[in-house]
């Protein structure tokens, strides 16, 4: 019994010794942290910034040599922070630091895919192509940060240019500068893979941007919104090889009302994500679309008070257009958009909203389509008519939508409905309704 007794305690002693071991090493073991320090202030200097995170792990380590070592990279884009190797002790030290909203560990990522394309479900293989309409398209390029040596942009292995192509720029009634018309309508429309990209760089700048690297190249990993938008304008093109005969404002409606939800817990993800992630195959075939044709953008600028000239500018050419020419666009925004929007002015305001929306029809197949919506509480959202039928192609059906509600609750900035429009075939036509407070960022 006595041998029992010394071996039990020989044994929780060696187990004690072992935990002992193991938390000791631990405690001697540098780990990657993050240091969060909040926003950048405005106008600050990342030369600055990274002697003020230099001379704070100094201070945490207490050894300046050990202190480069540990260092991993100074954060001074988007956020203002720092990485590198620490003990536990100093991470402590560096939480109790005025500044330092948190320190937390760097966890590692699992990679979603190395080709975005797949991601998107439309592999380098798919047979889904129209390759004699694909030669004949031209994708127009607007980008300030252009490097035109790349070779992204080199031409081998491609045929001639198409026919039509005359060698310059082309010019259309594009609105890229309204920025009244942006308070107005979603965005971002679209979201699309634009995390760590490996994209084409200006050797004009350096890798990291920062004063003290010298590196340069011809590509680099890069995040931001510049990177989604080639997947967007891919996506584009692939749908126009399919329907050449389709306006830009019908492609971007297909792109949006099939695109997959995206699952962001924030209150304000409908603002950050747009009407979701494109789906480039779904897009082929919308089912529906929301059509703009040139006057529909102008009886939109009219209702938003631009004048003759201002509209002459935003539209190009000779030609002048006179409000007085066009019938009044209707509704809470005037214009057949894919989503409708109705920011408050007064944050107490109650809601009380009419859009007005016309469908085109570009199925296949006579279909009857049919409103579903789903809306939050103290909202309400009302479809006239609640049922579409459509016997041909490019026939058109125009409904309205009611929105009302009390005023907001003072911790709600942003209700959010959906309203689809899904018949028999499979199609399913989704249109976010979204009521924010006004002064909301976004």
């Amino acid at each position: 019994m006595r041998t029992l007794l010394i071996n039990v305690l020989v044994f929780t002693f060696n187990i004690c010794f072992l935990a002992t071991l193991v938390h000791g090493s631990n405690n001697h073991e540098r780990k990657s942290y993050i240091v969060y320090m909040g926003e950048l202030q405005a106008g600050a200097q990342i030369t600055s910034l990274i002697q003020s995170h230099n001379n704070l792990l100094s201070s945490a380590i207490g050894d300046q040599k050990l202190a480069r070592e540990s260092k991993i990279h100074s954060y001074g884009k988007s956020f203002n922070g720092f990485a590198a190797k620490l003990l536990p002790d100093e991470v402590k030290r560096l939480s109790d630091e005025h500044g330092v909203i948190s320190v937390f560990p760097s966890t590692r990522r699992q990679l979603h895919t190395t080709r975005s394309w797949d991601f998107l479900g439309l592999s380098e293989t798919t047979k889904k192509r129209n390759l004699s309409t694909e030669s004949n398209i031209i994708v127009g390029v607007l980008d300030s940060g252009i490097w035109m040596d790349c070779p992204s942009f080199s031409d081998e292995g491609y045929g001639p240019a198409p026919a039509k192509w005359r060698g310059q720029c082309v010019k259309g009634a594009n609105f890229t500068g309204c920025n009244k018309y942006f308070s107005m309508v979603y965005q971002p429309d679209i979201a699309a893979p634009g995390i760590d990209i490996l994209a084409a760089y200006s050797k004009q700048t350096t890798i990291t941007g920062y004063p003290m690297d010298k590196r340069r190249a011809v590509f680099n990993i890069i995040s931001g919104t510049s990177m989604a938008c080639p997947h967007v304008a891919a996506a584009a093109a692939y749908v126009k090889s399919f329907h050449p005969d389709w306006s830009p404002a019908a492609i971007k409606s297909a792109l949006m009302t099939t695109a997959i939800p995206m699952k962001i817990k924030d209150e304000t993800a409908e603002l950050g994500s747009g009407a979701g992630q494109i789906d480039p195959t779904k897009a082929l075939n919308p089912g529906l679309v929301y059509d703009l044709s040139l006057s529909s953008y102008i009886r939109f600028l009219c209702k938003e008070g631009y004048n003759s000239t201002n509209i002459s500018l935003l539209v190009g050419g000779k030609k002048r257009y006179r409000c007085s020419d066009f019938k009044p666009a209707q509704g809470a925004d005037g214009l057949n958009y894919p989503t409708m929007h109705l920011q408050l002015k007064n944050p107490n305001s109650t809601i009380s909203a009419v859009f007005h929306r016309t469908v085109t029809h570009v199925g296949y197949q006579s279909s009857v389509y049919k409103a579903n919506v789903v809306s939050p509480e103290g909202l309400s959202v009302k479809v006239y008519p609640s049922s579409l039928q459509f016997s041909h192609q490019q026939q058109k059906h125009s409904f309205k939508v009611t929105v009302k509600g009390g005023s907001m609750a003072n911790e709600t900035s942003i209700l959010s409905a959906l309203l689809k429009w899904k018949d028999s075939h499979d199609h399913s036509v989704k249109s976010y309704i979204l009521v924010y407070k006004g002064g909301l960022m976004f």
